[in-house]
């Protein structure tokens, strides 16, 4: 099978008379894991992995940042964070890694994900 993963994306901004609304784009990504994850974890100051259960290869990452006051930093080499998620916003992140590294700026915060197998 092709395309299993689809990701539909539009933009819409309106603030002092300035109106942009994007053309909706869609993208279909190939994949042959067939695994993927959704949870909520608490990641805390010290870094650590995301958890992935039987995700083995992240091709996908959707990731939400719970907390209403700090960000958390992501990547795929300790102590390398190339993906910053301020308070309260998402990222998609494509890591093509095993491991996801985390870490919150401040305090422990919790963050919502869904991670798809490559």
């Amino acid at each position: 099978m092709a395309n299993e993963l689809k990701l539909n994306v539009s933009l819409e901004y309106a603030q002092d008379g300035i109106s942009v609304i994007s053309n909706p784009s869609r993208v279909q990504i190939d994949t042959v894991g067939g695994r993927a994850t959704k949870l909520v974890q608490t990641i805390g100051t010290v870094e650590e992995t995301l958890i992935l259960g039987d995700v083995a290869a992240v091709r996908m990452l959707l990731i939400r940042n719970l907390d209403a006051t700090n960000f958390i930093e992501l990547g795929v080499a300790t102590g390398v964070y190339g993906v910053r998620v301020r308070a309260g916003n998402f990222a998609l992140y494509n890591p093509n890694g095993t491991t996801v590294f985390a870490r919150a700026n401040t305090a422990s915060v919790k963050v919502e994900f869904t991670a798809i197998d490559a």
